[in-house]
């Protein structure tokens, strides 16, 4: 609109049209000078009458659209462009008449503009009823003015023939209406942009109307005495209805530019209308303006009962959210509540007055009178919000209730705001998040205590990776797979106990079920438990002893024996409680102490003095040698429990039910690709045959329909499924298999399944070799659920 004539609501003032005006201004001026001009010499070339009269005047549309968008100051641009265009079509009129029609173009043009105005409002949102009416009626406007002048100044110039008046001054009037309103249109629909932010459905529709349009009515206009002018209404309704007004005027564009084509070639309904050509044309242009304001009309009140009953969908939905909004408030599980400038209650959730311990409503009630002890810097903060509209998010707060409790509260607090825009009040929003709170602290603390336990047996397993010493790479593999194992054996007896300790009986079975040497060896000791790290390194050292023993000592040799021996007693006659430990051997060859001491006795002494604060005795003897810990007992136990705290061991199952298969082809299924090839290559190792490696339940079922294995290793768990369908296949084929699982304890195994072996990671190849080489009745001695 018009920029500077309208700040601080004054018109402007003449002299500033040309003088005053801004770059920008210059540049819409010159603009319109152009295309105006353009235009114009268009629409002269097809002048009807006296170099006048055209069919249509597209330069009325362009010039309307102009003072609409770019303000009503442009007017000379226009006046000037009319006389330009006079110039260069050689206009046979004299000079003075081409002023006078340049100069009521102009200022029609501005008295257009004010009429649309008036009826639209200085800013309207193109297109609408409002709008398009005053379209109409401003083109009408334009129209009464520019013929008044343009006509007049012709009559009296003697340029118009005697009885050719009222033919000159119709063409004049329609031609000038038809370009105003349908070019006006045009421009003003499409100026945005906004087609490619309508609906898809709409933007399909326009190419396809585009398209029906211009085949009708070039169908219609080009033939000689070509059908009934009515044949192009129903494009251009469907136009009108699907496309808005942006698509009917551009069908009303193609209608006029075919239309007065084949018309002023004799062609179409009104080509042959006598006497001649321009009476065809004078029908025409009241065709044109009859149709264009029809469609247009129609494209309007289309558009507008589309957005009316978009309006209504939205209010609708407005109101049903308002209702889901009461009661997602009502039953919030965080409190809201609402106060006035003076903190007395407006509304208030049931989850608040829960939270708050509010018995009853508290709706009027003031917030001090409820809460007379609460803390005065968060009194401070409501303050602040009330005077200077400050807001508050995700602050937390110990708070004093009404009902005498303390909680822990999440709080977040904005003003709410009147119709005027001053603050009328505060909204609180509060959540008690007193067992949250208590919750992650607790959280944090374990997540500490795995955290150190995890890095602590890291660097116990980095110092058995660094400190192990072997002639070759088989034996340094072996070495750091057993002391691993054991680790991994303790740290399973310590999850099944949540942590608790272990008991040392079940520590000792545990370094000893890799061997089968429960015969060998004979226990004898009072139920102990030992503190966590304790455990694990009384695990390693029982581990060296035994791995020593099967190596070097009297369980390497038929007849060797060893007893274990341990208790509780004062040492010295003092009052210092000690722990003692005997590994005694007998049945083997002598012994004598070594020049040079291994990683194994570097470990336990190290184990025994560092860590346990205890010492070690070694006494060589002609069966055997016999070793003694003395562990104070504060660094090794946590108590002597009762016979009814020592878990019994269950019983092993039969024999038969894995009884040694014919040949051995293995099926694995295992998703940890690594572990998969440690499984193949130890079972090729140790003389199996690997039928196939699956990683899914699909793969395993489709292998064994396959290739017919006759064993299978089933890692239990495989990502989000188990491998029980997959054994309960093997289960109905009368196969055997064996179970591999890195969590501790067999709970998740079902009951069917309970007589399955259970081999826990990180494990020992040679141990599950040992389930499809070794003889079924020695694979029973392990037993199914020890962790190897």
């Amino acid at each position: 609109m018009e920029e500077a004539s309208r700040v601080a609501g004054k018109p402007a003032r003449p002299g500033a049209y040309l003088f005053g005006a801004s770059a920008r201004e210059w540049t819409h001026g010159f603009l319109l000078l152009a295309t105006y001009a353009a235009a114009a010499w268009f629409g002269l070339r097809w002048a009807m009458v006296s170099g006048a009269a055209s069919p249509v005047w597209p330069a009325a549309g362009i010039g309307l659209a102009a003072l609409l968008v770019w303000g009503k100051r442009l007017w000379p641009a226009i006046s000037l462009g009319t006389l330009i265009a006079y110039q260069l079509n050689d206009n046979p009129n004299p000079l003075w008449t081409q002023l006078i029609a340049g100069l009521g173009n102009g200022l029609a043009t501005v008295v257009a503009a004010s009429v649309h105005d008036w009826v639209a409002g200085e800013k309207p949102k193109f297109p609408g009823v409002r709008e398009t009416a005053g379209l109409l009626l401003a083109s009408a406007a334009l129209t009464l003015c520019s013929t008044s002048a343009g006509v007049g100044a012709l009559q009296l110039a003697g340029a118009i023939q005697p009885g050719m008046l009222a033919q000159v001054a119709a063409g004049w009037l329609f031609g000038d209406w038809a370009g105003a309103m349908i070019v006006g249109a045009l421009l003003l629909s499409w100026r945005d942009g906004s087609v490619m932010r309508a609906p898809l459905g709409e933007r399909l529709q326009l190419p396809l109307a585009i398209a029906l349009t211009a085949f009708v009515v070039t169908f219609v206009f080009t033939l000689p005495s070509g059908p009934r002018a009515w044949l192009v209404y129903p494009p251009l309704v469907w136009a009108a209805l699907a496309t808005r007004v942006r698509g009917a005027s551009l069908s009303l564009t193609l209608l006029t530019a075919i239309s007065i084509y084949g018309t002023h070639r004799g062609l179409g309904p009104f080509g042959s209308v006598p006497p001649d050509v321009r009476a065809g044309l004078g029908l025409l242009q009241q065709y044109l303006v009859i149709t264009a304001a029809t469609i247009l009309l129609l494209a309007a009140i289309a558009d507008e009962r589309r957005w009316e009953s978009k309006l209504r969908r939205t209010a609708e939905q407005l109101v049903e959210r308002d209702g889901q909004l009461a009661l997602a408030i009502e039953h919030v599980p965080a409190g809201i509540a609402m106060y006035d400038r003076d903190m007395r209650y407006i509304a208030a959730s049931e989850r608040h007055r829960a939270d708050c311990g509010l018995a009853g409503s508290p709706v009027g009630r003031l917030h001090s009178d409820l809460f007379p002890d609460f803390p005065e810097e968060l009194r401070a903060i409501h303050r602040k919000v009330l005077d200077e509209g400050a807001e508050y998010r995700e602050e937390e707060s110990e708070i004093a209730l009404p009902d005498g409790r303390t909680r822990r509260l999440r709080w977040g607090a904005r003003p709410w705001r009147c119709a005027d825009g001053k603050i009328g009040g505060l909204v609180l929003f509060s959540e008690d998040v007193t067992e949250r709170h208590a919750a992650e602290q607790r959280e944090r603390l374990l997540t500490t205590e795995v955290d150190h336990r995890a890095k602590n047996l890291l660097a116990v397993v980095q110092s058995v990776v660094q400190l192990t010493r072997a002639e070759t790479m088989a034996e340094f593999k072996a070495s750091v797979e057993g002391r691993i194992q054991a680790l991994a054996r303790t740290h399973s007896l310590l999850a099944d106990s949540r942590w608790d300790g272990v008991e040392l009986t079940r520590l000792i079975e545990d370094e000893l079920a890799p061997y089968a040497l429960d015969t060998r060896v004979s226990m004898d000791g009072p139920p102990l438990r030992l503190l966590p790290p304790a455990a694990q390194s009384l695990g390693l050292i029982l581990h060296e002893l035994v791995t020593n023993a099967v190596k070097y000592g009297v369980l390497g040799v038929l007849g060797g024996r060893v007893a274990i021996r341990w208790g509780v007693g004062e040492r010295w006659g003092g009052s210092d409680q000690r722990f003692i430990l005997l590994w005694i051997e007998s049945g083997g060859r002598p012994t004598q102490e070594p020049e040079h001491r291994g990683f194994g006795s570097t470990l336990i002494q190290a184990s025994v003095r560092n860590q346990l604060h205890g010492a070690v005795a070694y006494e060589w003897g002609d069966q055997g040698v016999e070793i003694k810990l003395d562990i104070p007992c504060d660094a090794l136990l946590r108590r002597a429990p009762a016979e009814d705290d020592v878990a019994s061991p269950g019983d092993a199952p039969d024999p038969a039910a894995f009884r040694k298969p014919s040949s051995c082809r293995v099926l694995v299924l295992e998703d940890e690709p690594l572990i998969a090839l440690q499984l193949e290559d130890s079972l090729i190792e140790g003389g199996c045959e690997v039928v196939g490696v699956a990683s899914t339940v699909e793969q395993a079922l489709e292998m064994i329909e396959q290739r017919r294995p006759t064993a299978a290793v089933l890692d239990i768990n495989l990502g989000d499924v188990t491998s029980f369908t997959v054994a309960d296949r093997l289960t109905a084929l009368a196969l055997p298999f064996i179970f591999c699982t890195g969590y501790a304890g067999a709970a998740a195994v079902p009951d069917r399944f309970a007589a399955v072996p259970v081999i826990r990671k990180p494990f020992n190849p040679r141990t599950i070799t040992a389930w499809f080489i070794e003889p079924s009745e020695e694979r029973a001695k392990v037993g199914p659920r020890h962790s190897v």
